[in-house]
């Protein structure tokens, strides 16, 4: 027997043929579908950039609408956009009436030309950054040109570069898209792509990207919930897929069974390096930001190649509690390692007070003194120009890691004391050397960075040495000048700005002491000269 559906028709309705069954998404992309329900296989495979889930319009009746049953109904009126294929039989939308019209992609809204430059803008920021892992001419191909068959472009990956392009172009594009309605597809589209991975390394690696990049555009905001909700995702992910396990070691244990072990594919292993470096150091920046605990398992052994500035996969075989931290000497290792040490001295100090473990406390100093040590130096006769802010973040990183390790002990330790002033005023001695107006942007990060010495500074101000006001004068002068660069560095300069100024106010002596601190010292230094002499 023939499908009614298919072949009766009214005076009032079309008949139902092969276009009117396939769902809108393959209709608008001219593909054919395969009519499965509730999505069909195409969408699961490739979905459509916009983001829009798989929907029909034609929903299957058991037979011809009798007029009574048409009457009833009749008052039910539902608004359809004009140009949209879909059956006039009310009984075939009716189940979709309450079903919200999917938001029009970015894609659709955009010109290619406008779309071309948002890609455009993103890359020139995030090709050589830290927190960007994909080859950018593949991005741009699959985000610019016609998915193949076996192609697959992350949905919140794309909105997520269009976010960014749009923060960062904001000043140069005529028809912005609302960044909040970009955020949202973004969070939207992550979501569903999590649902769709399948065991795919690529895919899982796309979605990796979205989460980092949606994390940091929530820590340039300062919004610590929802951008520590997605530093823990793509660790997750980073962890659940095996990308800590890409070097020499091998499982020697029954569990997992060997059919449950993740097996990467070697074609990938130098940009699954990098993911996971890229979701370490951002796990470190939320740890230093906020204090939120890491979401990386304490303890756990990494076996992968250090990240690199060429594709060559150097493995390194290392432990949660290693002290090899100079395996390979570029800019990118040495900020994961700079990074690693000042997570492991928050880890420290919230696990331990006082000086209850000597042992681990003289562990982790000789560590960061030796890495120190290690550190190209950076002064003033390379030209300010030459120092980039990925080594003026991993060296800052490393004066953290000591400030944090020290700070609490200072009012019984005079050792304590010295390093913590040393690192501050390396801190201030490395800000003379940096031409910060040369940034075209700020590592977020670097603002609770700057604001920790500052913080520190200030409660050194009545007792302090008289270099303290300053070094002191060199951290807030550079946190006002990047305080134009975000958001997040604004509001760290803005409350320690704060801070100072009700220091200030509550010592009505320390401008007499400072002056008489000066003149005691300016004696000193004479009577020194006329002594020599």
């Amino acid at each position: 027997m023939a499908d009614a559906s298919s072949s009766l028709s009214t005076p009032h309705t079309r008949p139902t043929t092969y276009i009117h069954r396939a769902c809108i998404n393959c209709r608008h992309r001219k593909m054919r579908c395969g009519r499965e329900r509730p999505a069909c296989r195409r969408c699961l495979d490739h979905p459509p950039r916009s983001g829009a889930p798989c929907k029909y319009s034609h929903m299957p009746t058991g037979g011809v609408m009798t007029q009574q049953e048409e009457s009833e109904d009749i008052d039910q009126v539902l608004l359809m956009p004009p140009y949209l294929d879909y059956t006039s039989s009310p009984s075939s939308v009716a189940p979709e009436a309450n079903s919200p019209t999917p938001t029009p992609s970015p894609i659709e809204e955009t010109s290619q030309g406008m779309l071309a430059m948002r890609l455009d803008v993103f890359l020139n920021r995030f090709t050589h950054h830290q927190f960007f892992f994909l080859d950018p001419a593949e991005l741009r191909s699959l985000v610019l040109m016609p998915l193949s068959d076996g192609d697959f472009l992350s949905c919140g990956l794309l909105n997520a570069a269009l976010l960014w392009g749009d923060r960062l172009s904001q000043n140069h594009t005529a028809d912005r898209h609302s960044e909040e309605d970009l955020l949202a597809r973004t969070v939207s589209g992550i979501a569903r792509d999590i649902t769709m991975l399948i065991d795919s390394s690529h895919r899982t690696l796309q979605v990796i990207q979205a989460e980092v990049l949606l994390s940091l555009y929530y820590m340039e905001d300062g919004r610590f919930l929802e951008g520590s909700c997605h530093r823990a995702t793509a660790t997750s992910l980073a962890f659940s897929t095996g990308l800590h396990r890409l070097g020499h070691a091998s499982y020697t244990t029954p569990f997992p069974p060997e059919f449950l072990r993740l097996v990467l594919p070697v074609d990938t292993a130098a940009r699954s390096a990098k993911a996971f470096w890229a979701v370490v150091i951002l796990n470190n920046y939320w740890v230093a930001a906020s204090g939120i605990p890491s979401s990386i398992p304490f303890g756990v052994t990494i076996s992968i190649p250090w990240p690199t500035t060429t594709q060559a996969n150097h493995f390194h075989s290392i432990a949660a509690s290693t002290q090899d931290d100079v395996a390979v000497n570029c800019p990118l290792a040495l900020l994961a390692n700079a990074s690693i040490l000042l997570e492991r001295a928050v880890t420290f100090t919230s696990l331990y007070q006082g000086l209850s473990h000597p042992a681990e406390f003289g562990t982790l100093d000789y560590r960061l003194e030796s890495f120190r040590g290690s550190l190209f130096p950076i002064c003033g006769s390379g030209g300010a120009e030459s120092i980039t802010q990925t080594v003026f973040v991993t060296h800052v990183f490393v004066h953290a890691a000591s400030l944090q390790l020290h700070a609490p002990h200072i009012a019984t330790s005079h050792v304590s004391h010295a390093k913590c002033l040393s690192a501050a005023g390396s801190v201030a001695e490395l800000l003379g050397n940096v031409c910060l107006a040369d940034w075209e942007y700020a590592d977020p990060v670097v603002g609770p960075l700057l604001a920790s010495f500052a913080e520190f500074l200030i409660a050194q101000l009545p007792l302090g040495p008289p270099f303290v006001p300053t070094h002191l004068e060199a951290i807030l002068s550079a946190l006002r000048k990047l305080a134009s660069r975000g958001a997040f560095i604004a509001k760290c300069y803005s409350a320690t700005q704060q801070r100072y100024a009700a220091a200030r106010v509550n010592l009505p002596e320390y401008s007499r002491r400072s002056g008489l601190r000066a003149v005691l010292g300016n004696s000193l230094r004479f009577n020194n000269c006329k002594y020599n002499q």
